[in-house]
């Protein structure tokens, strides 16, 4: 197996090389903090800069999201952040350039630019991106959720602040591209109303609504998740249109294919009920694959809200709010149940479901798709059972001896150097007993039920592959979670038909057996989750170590959970403040 390993290894260098993208590029995203990247702990409080790469193809376009609160056109500059991005610059790239909500100009602080002097500030970013080779794309400032005798305005097209109208004369002035997200934001913001846009599209929360947010929130000018989402689809249907700009020439049109050729298909997401209602429902939208998603009913007085149900009618949540999920990479159907209505029709023929049960294995699979990532699964991160030698035909360190019981875990931190909407993945197992023994798997937020069929012993190995897995670019958790009392097989590794996945630390606390040491079996297993529901640690002990969680956790709202033999003994919320961040 070490010499498969050493082989795949070299292969891997040589297609890397061999396939190195000439005309792949980086975006990098200047702005203030309707555009930055957010800590897990105010979760779902979100910048555009922070989803907007679901929205392109991985291999051809990344993100460098350098945005910051509280900065302007002028600050951002004179702060000397502009310059130190030079260094991250390269030919090709492409500067995302979005101010406006710190430069209205009141005459009450220094980063306040009266509108005569913003196209002066911007031109200097102009400059420095042609300086950088790099191509310049100017982004009008969102509206806010500001209204006057129920009409929404539109502050940056104001009379003496039309910041938006100096965005696009200079673009025209300087051939540059130009992003009207403030006139798409205000067009379909001011038609979804205020109720809808102050629940579902702004940083605005009521009590209890989210975990990290307990008091709520009333904020009209930055962004939850589902907000930040919808800027980014606007910006990506700005990009779509650009080949017809009528401000460009035909060479700035050029420079504009490789981002314009590098956006992702949208596929529709339709969310609808199964009785009329009098409250508020998410609306029907187009998604990337890939792109978070948030599905949410405000039930008005008489709606009986029962659970959400996927394009089969299979329940996926009963929870009013339902979020951490991923738009998958097809159109899809929602629907929120209510008491009394008519029942749940499943979709006409039913779609593949990425949680379908899987049972195939390498004794029945023709030609599956080569395996280039092999990963060893003996020593997880942390997890119920023990690191075991005592059966043959194992490969690397040992194999996993996953705990018999309900809801036993093993958890596993990846990192993936590349991509696929539609990878294969392939576990080496061995299930020395009659009955086939089933697991769940989560990775990179989507989950799969597999199905261990029977080897001919403990000693025998086959392995499963699990085909249509979605990976990202990111570090990722993999957690294997048992589904009856019986436990798992025994996991020996487990492999990728994609390059570049590896375990990128292991944990100092990994449980380890040698073939003549009793297995350890906990007393009660500790699992730790986070707002979005992700496994984030786990530890063996008769009791909660609330000292060793603080110390080890992020700021943030979090969530545990005891088990023993499988049954909760133990739920608890803990919010945690971090002398750390």
């Amino acid at each position: 197996m070490k010499k498969i390993l050493t082989s795949l290894f070299l292969l891997f260098v040589l297609v890397n090389i061999a396939k190195t993208n000439p005309s792949s590029f980086t975006i990098h995203v200047i702005g203030d903090s309707t555009v930055s990247t957010y800590n897990q702990s105010v979760y779902p409080q979100t910048g555009w800069g922070q989803v907007i790469a679901s929205f392109f193809h991985s291999d051809r376009a990344q993100i460098n999201n350098v945005a910051i609160g509280g900065r302007s056109s002028k600050t951002f500059f004179t702060d000397g952040r502009l310059n130190s991005l030079k260094s991250q610059v390269k030919a090709g790239d492409y500067l995302f350039i979005q101010f406006g909500h710190n430069d209205r100009y009141f005459g009450t602080n220094a980063r306040q630019v009266p509108l005569d002097s913003f196209s002066y500030f911007l031109e200097i970013y102009l400059d420095s991106a042609k300086s950088w080779n790099a191509i310049p794309v100017l982004i009008s400032p969102m509206v806010m959720n500001a209204w006057k005798n129920d009409q929404m305005r539109n502050v940056f097209t104001e009379e003496g602040s039309d910041y938006r109208g100096v965005m696009e004369n200079l673009a025209k002035k300087r051939d540059v591209a130009f992003l009207d997200l403030n006139t798409k934001s205000y067009e379909d913001l001011k038609s979804w109303g205020f109720s809808y846009i102050s629940s579902f599209i702004y940083h605005s929360y009521e009590p209890e609504d989210y975990p990290n947010w307990p008091q709520g929130s009333n904020d009209g000018t930055h962004f939850q998740e589902n907000g930040s989402v919808s800027n980014s689809r606007w910006i990506a249907e700005e990009i779509a249109s650009l080949s017809s700009a009528t401000h460009l020439s035909n060479e700035a049109k050029s420079s504009l294919l490789p981002l314009i050729n590098a956006l992702k298909p949208l596929h529709p997401v339709e969310v609808k009920t199964n009785k009329n209602i009098s409250g508020i429902l998410s609306k029907t939208a187009l998604f990337p694959a890939g792109a978070p998603l948030t599905l949410r009913v405000k039930a008005a007085e008489g709606d009986n809200f029962e659970y959400w149900a996927d394009e089969n009618c299979k329940e996926v949540s009963r929870s009013k709010i339902y979020y951490g999920i991923k738009a998958p990479d097809k159109a899809t159907t929602y629907t929120a149940i209510f008491k009394g209505g008519s029942t749940c029709v499943e979709a006409t023929p039913p779609p593949s479901s990425s949680s379908e049960s899987i049972t195939s294995s390498s004794s029945v699979v023709q030609n599956p798709i080569e395996i280039l990532s092999w990963v060893d699964m003996a020593n997880p991160d942390s997890g119920s059972g023990s690191t075991d030698t005592n059966h043959e035909g194992f490969t690397g360190d040992g194999f996993w001896n996953i705990d018999n019981f309900w809801g036993s875990q093993a958890f596993y931190q990846l990192e993936s150097k590349n991509a696929s909407t539609n990878a294969v993945l392939a576990i080496r197992y061995a299930n020395g007993t009659p009955d086939a023994r089933n697991m769940k798997l989560s990775l990179d937020g989507w989950t799969y039920l597999l199905s261990f069929p029977p080897t001919l012993s403990w000693d025998t190995w086959d392995t499963l592959f699990v085909e249509g897995v979605w990976i990202d670019a990111v570090t990722m958790p993999l957690v294997l979670e048992s589904e009856s009392e019986q436990g798992g097989p025994n996991i020996d590794a487990i492999g990728f038909s994609v390059f570049g996945l590896t375990r990128p630390s292991l944990s100092t606390s990994v449980v380890k057996n040698s073939k003549n040491k009793t297995p350890m079996n906990p007393v009660m297993s500790i699992f730790v989750f986070d707002a979005q529901g992700v496994c984030v640690l786990q530890q063996k002990n008769s009791s909660l170590e609330e000292d060793r969680l603080l110390s080890v956790l992020a700021s943030g709202t979090y969530f545990i959970k005891g088990v023993q033999n499988g049954q909760v003994l133990l739920e608890q919320k803990l919010r945690v403040k971090s002398a750390r961040d």
